[in-house]
């Protein structure tokens, strides 16, 4: 009975040690940024292809400068504060408020970053708003009209909320792959021109979320507003950087998958996502975006049943 029982306790115990073990492998974080390398700035991670230090981004379009005692990231290349960045293919940035002939602003007409020519594009995520009385806000780039909405007022004491349904506040979605325009405006009346009025590109998730308050907008008291970008992997140089294997990819503009080690298939025998990382080019023909020619894109990700970056070694773990 004794000798029944003490199995029973070397059972339980070789049980709970295997509990655990799965349990501390279960916890285990795969790797964000490159070895030695700093990983966060404040309270945001830097995954690579970003980095802050030499050596730890893919190219000077992804350096992350770490100001104000290390806690406030800024991307060099566009001087835009970033908020979160994800290794999905999107970061999050403070986007300037456009604000015009407002006498409680010092800064007038701001403008949103030209990101011609970066690895960066405005997502479709985002919406042109506007707010105000009689206000025609409008996106243009050179002299062509890619955008806008009108926000009139019947009555002036008309509550404004998030529905921005054109009762003083609009919005309209964007075009894919914008990386620069201008904002201006326009009325329907002569005499509103001079009125004060504001129009932003921002991310409508935030816009939506019920800690936002639109009348901290109108009310001048917020200068910024997040905005989502779009980022890519899109020339031989970057491709090279990322290491033995990933040059491969770059194929004419085929669309063709990199085997970066074990790969899944799906039930028409087409490879969907691999052990280690799963990358696919893709090429974006010049009819497809605005201000963009024609170029062949790298985007990795891990497969489903795994998580991390895809951009490193080693770096998607299984969940």
């Amino acid at each position: 009975m004794a000798l029944q029982r003490s199995l029973l306790d070397h059972m339980a115990l070789l049980l709970l040690t295997i509990w655990l073990l799965v349990k501390i492998a279960a916890s285990v974080e795969p790797p964000m940024a490159k070895p030695n390398c700093t990983a966060s700035c404040g309270d945001v991670k830097i995954p690579f292809p970003f980095g802050i230090e030499t050596g730890c981004y893919v190219d000077e379009s992804f350096q992350v400068v770490c100001t104000e005692n290390n806690t406030v990231p800024l991307l060099k290349s566009t001087k835009l504060e970033v908020m979160e960045i994800s290794v999905d293919g999107t970061l999050k940035v403070k986007n300037p408020i456009t604000f015009w002939n407002c006498s409680s602003k010092l800064v007038q007409n701001r403008q949103s970053p030209n990101l011609e020519g970066s690895p960066f594009a405005f997502s479709q995520k985002n919406r042109l708003t506007a707010v105000g009385c009689g206000a025609i806000a409008l996106m243009k780039l050179d002299v062509s009209t890619i955008g806008g909405c009108l926000s009139i007022c019947p009555n002036h004491n008309e509550a404004i909320n998030k529905s921005c349904n054109g009762i003083g506040c609009c919005q309209t979605t964007i075009s894919p792959s914008v990386t620069a325009f201008n904002t201006s405006f326009d009325t329907i009346k002569a005499e509103q021109m001079k009125d004060c009025k504001i129009a932003f590109l921002a991310d409508q998730d935030w816009f939506t979320s019920p800690s936002v308050d639109i009348s901290d907008i109108v009310n001048f008291r917020l200068d910024y507003v997040p905005v989502v970008l779009q980022w890519e992997l899109k020339n031989y140089s970057t491709l090279q950087v990322l290491g033995p294997g990933f040059e491969q990819i770059l194929t004419n503009g085929s669309d063709n998958y990199y085997n970066s080690g074990d790969y899944y298939i799906d039930e028409y025998n087409r490879v969907i996502g691999y052990a280690k990382s799963s990358c696919r080019n893709l090429f974006i023909s010049s009819n497809y975006s605005y201000n963009r020619g024609s170029n062949v894109t790298l985007q990795c990700r891990c497969p489903l049943g795994y998580h991390g970056n895809p951009y490193l070694d080693q770096g998607c773990l299984e969940n």
